[in-house]
């Protein structure tokens, strides 16, 4: 796929993250991924979560607000997911479903659509999700601020043309 360009899915417009992107990601966390559960918020097609488990996760949850997209990807994983993995989609907008959403994650990738009118709910509705010293990690364009707030530290930022990763570890009290 080429930059910039969108995967056409029954559901609509899904902008997943480009290969140099994703194997930074994989890069970095790989060192956390052994016997990790990995929550993938705005999974989309799915593809981030996947490849965490190619690099050793044994759970992955993804999370998607579209049901068609959510859908997809459920079939997507009936067909392509390793059986050592246990895999599950939940479907609801975010943040409101992570309320719905149990057990602690040691990593959390989130891919919120560049136009996501509530980015400032994100870190403070994941924050009982993500168990401490983990990591959840946002991939959004540059100009759109995510900061820490309680509970949160700024680990890392790497950033790809107009993409920024930004890392934030849970705070251990």
């Amino acid at each position: 796929m080429r930059k910039g360009q969108r995967k056409k899915s029954v559901g609509g417009k899904v902008r997943p993250t480009t290969q140099k992107i994703l194997e930074s990601l994989s890069s970095i966390l790989q060192p956390r991924l052994e016997e990790a559960q990995v929550l993938d918020l705005f999974a989309g097609t799915g593809r981030v979560g996947m490849k965490l488990a190619e690099l050793g996760a044994r759970k992955v949850v993804f999370v998607e607000g579209n049901r068609k997209v959510a859908h997809e990807l459920r079939g997507t994983l009936r067909t392509q997911a390793p059986e050592e993995v246990d895999f599950s989609v939940i479907q609801g907008a975010i943040p409101q479903v992570l309320s719905k959403i149990k057990g602690r994650y040691s990593v959390v990738v989130c891919d919120p659509p560049y136009d996501w009118e509530r980015p400032e709910t994100l870190l403070p509705s994941a924050l009982d999700l993500v168990e401490p010293g983990g990591l959840l990690v946002v991939e959004h364009h540059h100009k759109t601020a995510y900061e820490p707030v309680s509970g949160w530290g700024l680990w890392r930022r790497e950033k790809f043309g107009e993409t920024r990763l930004s890392f934030f570890e849970r705070l251990v009290y």
